[in-house]
């Protein structure tokens, strides 16, 4: 894979549906897709997904078109924002947007097939935008806590800072939900050196991803 290019992960229950965004993200993304069969578990998907190491998810919402599994885009999309809300997903569709909206709590990450054949350059900014975002938020807390914690060691910090402190935490705290989790009372000195460590541990992580793109 070209390690300068973001991964996208695509899951749609037709080949030709994959080969053509296969053939979309060529010179835009690396492209991971997930085998689809009777034996597929919604369970055993997410893990995958997880495993992945990828960039953004895209995700067909009518799976069940073809009968071979019995679960939709949808679920899968569930899934992923129950353990990591901000993670940058899109559910494509071939059916009228209206069909689909009423299953999908963030709308706007719902789009028509098409655009995979027509209107690709902005198509693929939208994925691209989406994900540069992603990330610039991670980086942003992540050096919003790291000043925060020096400024600790300082002087107390105003309600205002503790409460900025605690935000930055508990959103790389859904960033990276298998990580270890810190007491969420941050005001108490002990507690400094357990956040420099995270944030340690939090940088090296942000730039593993970077090297991934």
């Amino acid at each position: 894979m070209d390690e300068n290019k973001y991964t996208i992960g695509f899951i749609d229950e037709a080949p030709e549906w994959v080969l053509q965004f296969k053939r979309f993200a060529t010179g835009k993304f690396n492209v991971v897709t997930f085998d689809l069969s009777e034996e597929t578990t919604i369970e055993k998907l997410i893990a995958e997904i997880r495993e992945s190491s990828i960039d953004c998810l895209i995700v067909d919402f009518e799976l069940k078109e073809s009968e071979l599994i019995q679960f939709n885009g949808d679920e899968i999309i569930d899934a992923i924002v129950k353990d990591t809300p901000h993670f940058p997903l899109f559910v494509i569709t071939s059916h009228p947007e209206e069909n689909v909206l009423s299953a999908i709590e963030d709308n706007d990450i719902v789009y028509l097939k098409y655009q995979i054949t027509k209107n690709q350059d902005n198509f693929a900014l939208r994925i691209n935008n989406k994900i540069e975002r992603y990330y610039s938020k991670i980086e942003y807390a992540n050096q919003e806590i790291e000043r925060l914690v020096q400024l600790k060691t300082e002087r107390a910090l105003t309600p205002t800072e503790e409460e900025q402190l605690s935000e930055h935490y508990l959103f790389l705290e859904k960033i990276y939900p298998d990580e270890k989790v810190l007491p969420s009372n941050l005001i108490r000195p002990e507690s400094i050196s357990q956040l420099n460590v995270f944030v340690e541990n939090t940088k090296k992580i942000l730039e593993e991803l970077k090297k991934q793109k």
